[in-house]
């Protein structure tokens, strides 16, 4: 088969007109072309399909969300969405291993260090993951007040989130937003001639 694209308005929404050609018998598609290859000298009949597909407003591409004018507000709501998932059995299995009592030792409860371990290994990594590609400035400061929202509620720490973030080893996200961009720049500067990782360096 050979799709060609044409773009088309209609009804005021932009379509795409996919054209399909491919082979087939003449005798259940009227609309149809006979050609003779050049260089084998056979003999095809092609028929013309024509399919109206509306073009998507957003995408995901190896897990990040794209918009037309990628100004990364369908990739920050994603984040979100999938930072909150992972937050409700966070906050569950940290109530439990705050309230719960040992079966041994019913006076030892379990540290907050593990809970803080858990968060970090369920829910920060979504803040992190696609923060490279986030340049605007006020969806990096809502993501960070929602990663200070999810922190707060597991710990149970409601002070001043900059103080939280501090007791917990955790930095701002703009600073590793920076720290990301300077291991990218030392990753292409310091790749091989023959790496695309070079080519795109030299763009």
């Amino acid at each position: 088969m050979f799709p060609h694209k044409h773009k088309m308005r209609e009804n005021d929404h932009e379509k795409l007109m996919v054209t399909i050609v491919c082979q087939c018998h003449p005798t259940f598609y009227p609309c149809t072309q006979t050609t003779t290859t050049p260089r084998t000298g056979r003999t095809f009949t092609l028929f013309y399909l024509s399919i109206l597909l509306q073009e998507v407003k957003q995408f995901d591409y190896l897990g990040l969300r794209l918009d037309p004018m990628l100004n990364m507000t369908a990739a920050v709501s994603s984040i979100q969405q999938k930072a909150n998932k992972a937050h409700s059995p966070v906050l569950a299995v940290s109530y439990s291993l705050r309230y719960d009592k040992h079966h041994s030792n019913p006076t030892i409860c379990s540290s907050p260090v593990e809970i803080l371990n858990l968060w970090k290994s369920c829910v920060l990594p979504h803040f992190l993951l696609y923060l490279l590609y986030i340049s605007d400035e006020t969806p990096l400061k809502t993501l960070q007040a929602n990663l200070n929202k999810s922190l707060s509620t597991t710990m149970y720490v409601y002070g001043h989130p900059t103080a939280l973030l501090s007791e917990t080893g955790i930095p701002p996200l703009y600073i590793t937003k920076q720290l990301q961009l300077a291991q990218r720049r030392f990753r292409l500067y310091s790749s091989p001639p023959t790496t695309i990782q070079h080519f795109l360096w030299c763009l």
